[in-house]
């Protein structure tokens, strides 16, 4: 018993033993853990301390910390939500864009509806424009895909930030979209097919037509077309993409106009209908009890002749602008887009958009990879500056494009008198200057340059064709004179718009320095209304820089 005891206590003496030494093991490990602990936290309260000082100096510690892109918070970067990637997300979204067989036909079954889409993006040193159309039945792709696949088109960073607004832009409108109930059903009922009957009231026919301005004002690249035509939102027929086709075909412009164009059209379309739906227009036909839009709709047609006063606004104008004007054109969207946000801030009640005002669409542009479209700005799109080889030689090529090269091209800030005559000229190229030009070896090129030319003399506009215009009230000639005594620097001129008789002959004033710009004269027979346009800022920066330019 003895021995069997003592073993046993042995035993247990050594277990306690080797516990010990475990236990004695753990508790130096967590002390070292603990100081390290701490040592950390001390570390991370100096960084954090750091930190604290570089934010309350102001933006420039901000911009430390944050980086050059930090506009404070709440911006479109830092308030994104953050989400997972996973590794399958990091391919190229090209890849994956693709459908199946089973979806492209679920999607030939699905009818068309085309929604305008508008996408503008500003972040850091990121600014994407863009416009398109999307089918509001699409299945064969999301627009988080799509957005992506933008993103790489461009070349943008696609995470967190690009791609997640356009895709949300994207959504925003689709889900903002109202369809126009008179296109289903049009021309189905048998009022269509009979002749009117004076005893029916105004509600049996619901095929009115309601026709609206279209006002177009597309830069791509350096060309500008502006234009002003009516559209008949009621009509079924009116198909927005085949009229750009054809316009584009009659006005010899790039495929990119065509887009542009059928954007422009259906977006203007859209609002109108948008803002007959806030304001609970029943769609059965019947005339808008809306002032606002009642004015904005044009008047029934009484004459199928336009007249000739109206020549210059309802006719396609292209315009070649420089570097500097294409910037100028940039520096202005910016300022009319703050000005609108800031009278939809003060608005109350229905907030309906100006119908009057032209909605100008310009698109960022894709650097080919390998061919330089000779319509790019070199500065402008980051294309070097360097000689292109191969050159062609013959003279005579050199001599057709340098004599392309003098031709002054037109100013976006003087009006065409026949604007029709610009917009049939062929010649479609800016100055270009032959070391940044790449000359290849086509067929007949020099009978197509050679033809320019003379198509260019043929076509010049003839001034026996201009009608001569309403005098101007002797009112308005003493008080024009006036201001010409008090602003000899400034140009504008008064005329007289004809309506469809003489009584509806309207007075407007020019302003030569503000192009596209109407001022109606008043109160009573005066002029103090344009005069207050005379003293504004935009108007006298654009008058001392007529100036500057004509001094230099």
């Amino acid at each position: 018993m003895t021995e069997d005891s003592s073993q046993t206590e042995g035993q247990v003496l050594s277990e306690i033993e080797r516990r010990d030494e475990v236990y004695q093991q753990i508790l130096l490990e967590q002390q070292e853990h603990q100081l390290k602990l701490v040592r950390q936290k001390k570390r991370e309260l100096l960084r954090l301390s750091r930190i604290m000082k570089l934010r309350s100096s102001g933006i420039e510690g901000s911009i430390q910390v944050f980086g050059t892109g930090y506009a404070g918070y709440g911006n479109g970067w830092t308030g994104v939500k953050p989400r997972m990637l996973y590794p399958h997300e990091h391919r190229n979204m090209k890849s994956r864009a693709n459908s199946s067989k089973e979806i492209m036909l679920i999607q030939s079954q699905r009818p068309e509806l085309l929604v305008p889409v508008r996408i503008e993006v500003d972040s850091d040193r990121y600014r994407l424009r863009d416009t398109f159309t999307w089918n509001l039945h699409e299945v064969s792709i999301s627009p988080e895909q799509f957005a992506e696949v933008l993103c790489e088109d461009f070349s943008l960073p696609p995470q967190p930030y690009f791609a997640t607004s356009i895709a949300k832009c994207i959504t925003d409108q689709l889900s903002e979209y109202h369809h126009h109930i008179l296109n289903d059903s049009v021309h189905n009922s048998e009022l269509s097919n009979t002749f009117l009957v004076s005893e029916q009231p105004y509600t049996a026919y619901k095929d009115d037509d309601m026709r609206i301005q279209v006002k177009l004002d597309i830069i791509i690249a350096q060309y500008n077309l502006v234009d002003t035509f009516e559209w008949d939102i009621n009509n079924p027929y009116n198909d927005p993409e085949v009229f750009a086709e054809r316009m584009c075909h009659e006005l010899a412009l790039i495929g990119e106009f065509k887009t542009a164009i059928a954007h422009s059209i259906r977006e203007q379309a859209q609002m109108y209908t948008k803002s007959l739906f806030l304001v609970g227009y029943p769609f059965d036909g019947r005339p808008v009890e809306d002032e606002d839009i009642k004015t904005a709709i044009l008047p029934t047609v009484s004459s199928i002749f336009r007249s000739v006063e109206t020549l210059n606004e309802y006719s396609p104008i292209l315009y070649e602008l420089s570097e500097s004007e294409v910037e100028k054109q940039n520096k202005e969207n910016e300022r009319d887009a703050r000005r609108k946000r800031r009278q939809i801030r003060a608005r109350r009640g229905i907030q309906l958009p100006e119908f009057n005002e032209r909605l100008k669409t310009q698109r960022t542009p894709i650097i080919h990879s390998v061919l330089v479209p000779e319509n790019f700005y070199v500065d402008q799109y980051g294309i070097n500056k360097v000689p292109i080889p191969g050159l062609n030689d013959d003279d005579d090529l050199e001599r057709l494009l340098n004599e392309r090269q003098r031709t002054p091209p037109p100013s976006r800030d003087i009006r065409m008198k026949t604007p029709v005559q610009h917009v049939f000229s062929p010649s479609m190229s800016p100055s270009l200057s032959s070391r940044y030009i790449l000359k290849f070896k086509i067929p007949r090129l020099k009978e197509f340059l050679t033809s320019i030319s003379d198509i260019k003399s043929y076509s010049s506009p003839s001034s026996g064709l201009v009608s001569p215009s309403l005098p101007l009230p002797s009112w308005l000639v003493v008080a024009l004179d006036s201001l010409r005594q008090r602003y000899p620097h400034d140009r504008f001129e008064g005329f007289v718009r004809q309506g469809n008789s003489t009584a509806e002959a309207t007075v407007r004033i020019r302003c030569n320095d503000c192009p596209g710009k109407l001022y109606i004269p008043g109160p009573a027979l005066t002029v103090e209304n344009f005069e207050i346009h005379l003293k504004n800022r935009s108007h006298r920066t654009r008058v001392e820089e007529r100036l500057r330019m004509s001094s230099s």
